[in-house]
C-alpha cells in the first residue's frame, strides 16, 4: 500500500509538471507572437534611430576664403577659394555653411545605420565622414578644377593602404563606390 501511494504521488507530481510546462509554453508563445508593424510603430522607430546619431558639426566661411576646419575628432578639411559653386553651375556669393559628421568607430557606424556595402562585396572600413556644402539653403557641389582636401586622423591599428570611396544611395542602401581620380588619402598623425 505504502508503494501505491508513493507511485500514485509521483504520477500525479508527474502531470502537475507537465501541465505547467504545457500551460507554461502555450503562454510564452502566445506572449511571443509580434503584432503587425504599424504606421505608429515605424515612426518611433525612426524617431529612435534619428535619436541616436551623432550631431553633425558645422562650419561657415566666406566663399573668397580658404580655410581650413578641424572637426571634434581629427578630420582636417582643406577648401581653396572660390571651391563651390551651386548644382547649376552658378557662382556662390554668400556664405557657405560645411555640415561634417565624423564616423570611426564601429558603434558611430551602427548608431548612423552605415554600411560599407559595394556592387562586389563588403569593404572593411576604418571610417566614414559626411560632408555637405550649403548656401542658402541650395546644395552645393565642387567647381571643376578645385580639390577639397580631407585628412583622416590616424589612430592606433590603422591601415595605409585604405583606399577613397563615395557613398551613394540606392534602393534604400548605401552603395559604395571607388573614387579613381588623382584623389589622395592623407592619413594625419593623432
Amino acid at each position: 500500500l505504502e508503494f501505491r501511494r508513493v507511485l500514485f504521488r509521483s504520477m500525479v507530481n508527474k502531470n502537475i509538471i507537465v501541465s505547467y510546462i504545457f500551460s507554461f509554453s502555450i503562454i510564452l508563445l502566445v506572449g511571443c507572437s509580434n503584432p503587425p508593424l504599424t504606421e505608429k510603430r515605424e515612426n518611433k522607430t525612426i524617431e529612435w534611430l534619428q535619436q541616436m546619431e551623432k550631431p553633425s558639426q558645422f562650419f561657415s566661411f566666406l566663399p573668397s576664403a580658404q580655410i581650413t576646419f578641424t572637426g571634434k575628432e581629427g578630420t582636417l578639411i582643406k577648401i581653396p577659394e572660390e571651391c563651390f559653386i551651386y548644382e547649376d553651375g552658378s557662382s556662390v556669393r554668400d556664405s557657405i555653411t560645411l555640415e561634417l559628421k565624423e564616423c570611426y568607430t564601429p558603434s558611430d557606424i551602427l548608431r548612423m545605420n552605415l554600411s560599407t556595402q559595394t556592387e562586389h562585396g563588403l569593404l572593411e572600413t576604418n571610417g566614414m565622414v559626411y560632408l555637405e556644402a550649403k548656401s542658402k539653403d541650395k546644395k552645393l557641389k565642387v567647381k571643376k578644377g578645385k580639390k577639397v582636401e580631407i585628412g583622416f586622423p590616424r589612430k592606433k591599428g590603422v591601415k595605409d593602404n585604405m583606399k577613397l570611396y563615395s557613398g551613394n544611395y540606392k534602393n534604400g542602401y548605401i552603395n559604395w563606390d571607388r573614387v579613381i581620380s588623382d584623389t589622395t588619402i592623407q592619413i594625419l598623425p593623432i
